[in-house]
This record gives structure tokens, C-alpha cells and sequence, in this order.
């Protein structure tokens, strides 16, 4: 009995040289620490997790501190669900002998330093006792935790899916990657000839009266070509067989059944310099 007296002695002294000292710049551990002190001065700590349990259940807990690492599941489970319900603030701390310390379960040499500290996993705080800085610090923190917490859990995992909005009932197959074929084999032993080439396409050129002013006016060759010809095909046979390049090309099928095509070159060529080299002028 002797030396529990001594102990309370000496915290009590400890506790009243903490007060007198700026909070300023406080941590949550120093502030936490000091809270914890003048609670036991004014008889106001409940230590383990049974008497942590009772105290928050008769709802007579401020502020609950509990360690990360306890081994009791169902009892950590317990003072969880305890403090959500009666809307008390829960601190969680990872070090359980540090806590024993701030509480009280220790002796104190006469060099102040703490001996034979015993492990606690909960502490609750049922009194205050006088209102302080540290008080303060650690009520701000707690509650920026809880604040933080509420608005996630009301934000939900869940994220807002953003919904495609369908004008129309037709729906369709994305288009995927399709890859060239890429054979271990030919399957024929003589592949057949290209089937609109550039002989094929352009069968030849037109010099009537009509074709010689477009030639001479817009820069533009008169051409018979193919029916199943398209303008590609006919731009790319004019590159091959003249060399020159097309700016634009016109279609169109004429009453007799054949296909005539327009195709006026670029500023670089002349038409008639083409001409002359075809010679059909």
C-alpha cells in the first residue's frame, strides 16, 4: 500500500508541472498523454477492457482509448460497437504498454522514469477533471476523425455510375481489332493475278470534242473505265500508268452502259503535257 501511495505522490506532482506548461504545438500522443494523467488524479480512468466495457455501457465514458493490437476480438468488437451507439469518441493506439504507462499501472522510480509497467489494451476516461489545452486537442482531433469517418461512410464504396444514354433501339457488336491473316501455308499453288488492276480500270481515254475543251480549260482527263471501278481505284491507276496525281474525280454512267470518269490533276501537272504522252492528241 506504501508504494501505490508513493506512486499517486509523484504523479500528482508530475500532473501539476504538465499544467503549467504551454500546450502549444500539442500532438495528439502528448495531448492524450496528459489527458490521461489528470483523469487518474481525479479518479476518473477505468483500465481493461472489462471495466472499459461496463463503464461504456452504463454510458458513464467521455473519450475511449483502445490498442490496435489486442488480442481479445470479441471484446474489441464489443467496445466498437459500444462507442458507435452511444456516440463516444474512440482513439486507437498501437503500443499497449505505452498505455498502461499513461494510465497508471506502473511504478515510478525516484528518477521519475516508470518500472514494472503492465500492458493495458482499453482505457476509458469518465472524468476529465479541469478543462485543459490538452483536453481540447485531443476533443478537435477525435472529432475530425469522426467527421471524416461519417462522410465517408455516408459517401459509400460504391462510386455514381455514369449511365450511357440510348437514343435508339438498334444495338450493335463492338468493333473489335481483326487482324490480317497470317497463313502457315498457300492455300493455292498459283495465286490468281490482281482482278482490278491499273490496265483493267482505265480501258481508255475519251477525245471527243467535250473531253478536248475540259482538257484545255479545267486541266482535266476524260477517261472510259470500268463499271465495277471505284474512284480509288481510278486515282491510283492514273498514279501508276501516268505518274501524276488527281485533285478530284467525277463519275458517271453513261445511257449506253459504260462508265466515264472526270479527273481533273493537280497544279503541278498539265493535262495536255499527259496527252501528247498518251497520244491521243
Amino acid at each position: 500500500m506504501s508504494t501505490e501511495e508513493e506512486t499517486v505522490v509523484i504523479e500528482n506532482q508530475e500532473v501539476e508541472v504538465a499544467a503549467d506548461a504551454s500546450a502549444q504545438g500539442m500532438s495528439v500522443e502528448e495531448a492524450l498523454q496528459e489527458v490521461l494523467r489528470r483523469a487518474l488524479v481525479h479518479d476518473g480512468l477505468a483500465r481493461g477492457l472489462r471495466e472499459a466495457a461496463k463503464a461504456l455501457d452504463r454510458r458513464q465514458a467521455h473519450l475511449a482509448v483502445l490498442v490496435e493490437t489486442c488480442t481479445e476480438k470479441e471484446y474489441i468488437k464489443l467496445v466498437e460497437a459500444l462507442c458507435a451507439e452511444h456516440n463516444i469518441n474512440l482513439i486507437k493506439v498501437s503500443d499497449a504498454k505505452k498505455l498502461g504507462e499513461w494510465a497508471g499501472l506502473c511504478k515510478i522510480d525516484r528518477e521519475g522514469n516508470a518500472r514494472k509497467v503492465v500492458a493495458c489494451s482499453c482505457v476509458v476516461v469518465k472524468d476529465f477533471g479541469e478543462e485543459s489545452e490538452a483536453m481540447n486537442v485531443l476533443l478537435d482531433s477525435a472529432n475530425n476523425k469522426a467527421l471524416t469517418a461519417k462522410k465517408a461512410a455516408l459517401k459509400g464504396t460504391q462510386g455514381k455510375a455514369q449511365r450511357k444514354v440510348r437514343t435508339t433501339t438498334t444495338f450493335h457488336l463492338p468493333k473489335t481489332l481483326r487482324l490480317a491473316r497470317v497463313p502457315k501455308y498457300t492455300r493455292k499453288s498459283i495465286p490468281h493475278a490482281p482482278r482490278m488492276d491499273q490496265y483493267r480500270v482505265i480501258r481508255q481515254p475519251l477525245n471527243t470534242e467535250t473531253a478536248m475543251k475540259k482538257l484545255e480549260d479545267d486541266n482535266t482527263l476524260v477517261f472510259l473505265v470500268d463499271v465495277k471501278a471505284n474512284k480509288r481505284h481510278i486515282k491510283d491507276a492514273v498514279k501508276k500508268l501516268y505518274d501524276v496525281e488527281a485533285a478530284k474525280i467525277n463519275t458517271l454512267i453513261r445511257p449506253d452502259g459504260q462508265k466515264k470518269a472526270y479527273v481533273r490533276l493537280t497544279a503541278d501537272a498539265d493535262a495536255l503535257d499527259v496527252a501528247n504522252k498518251i497520244g491521243f492528241i
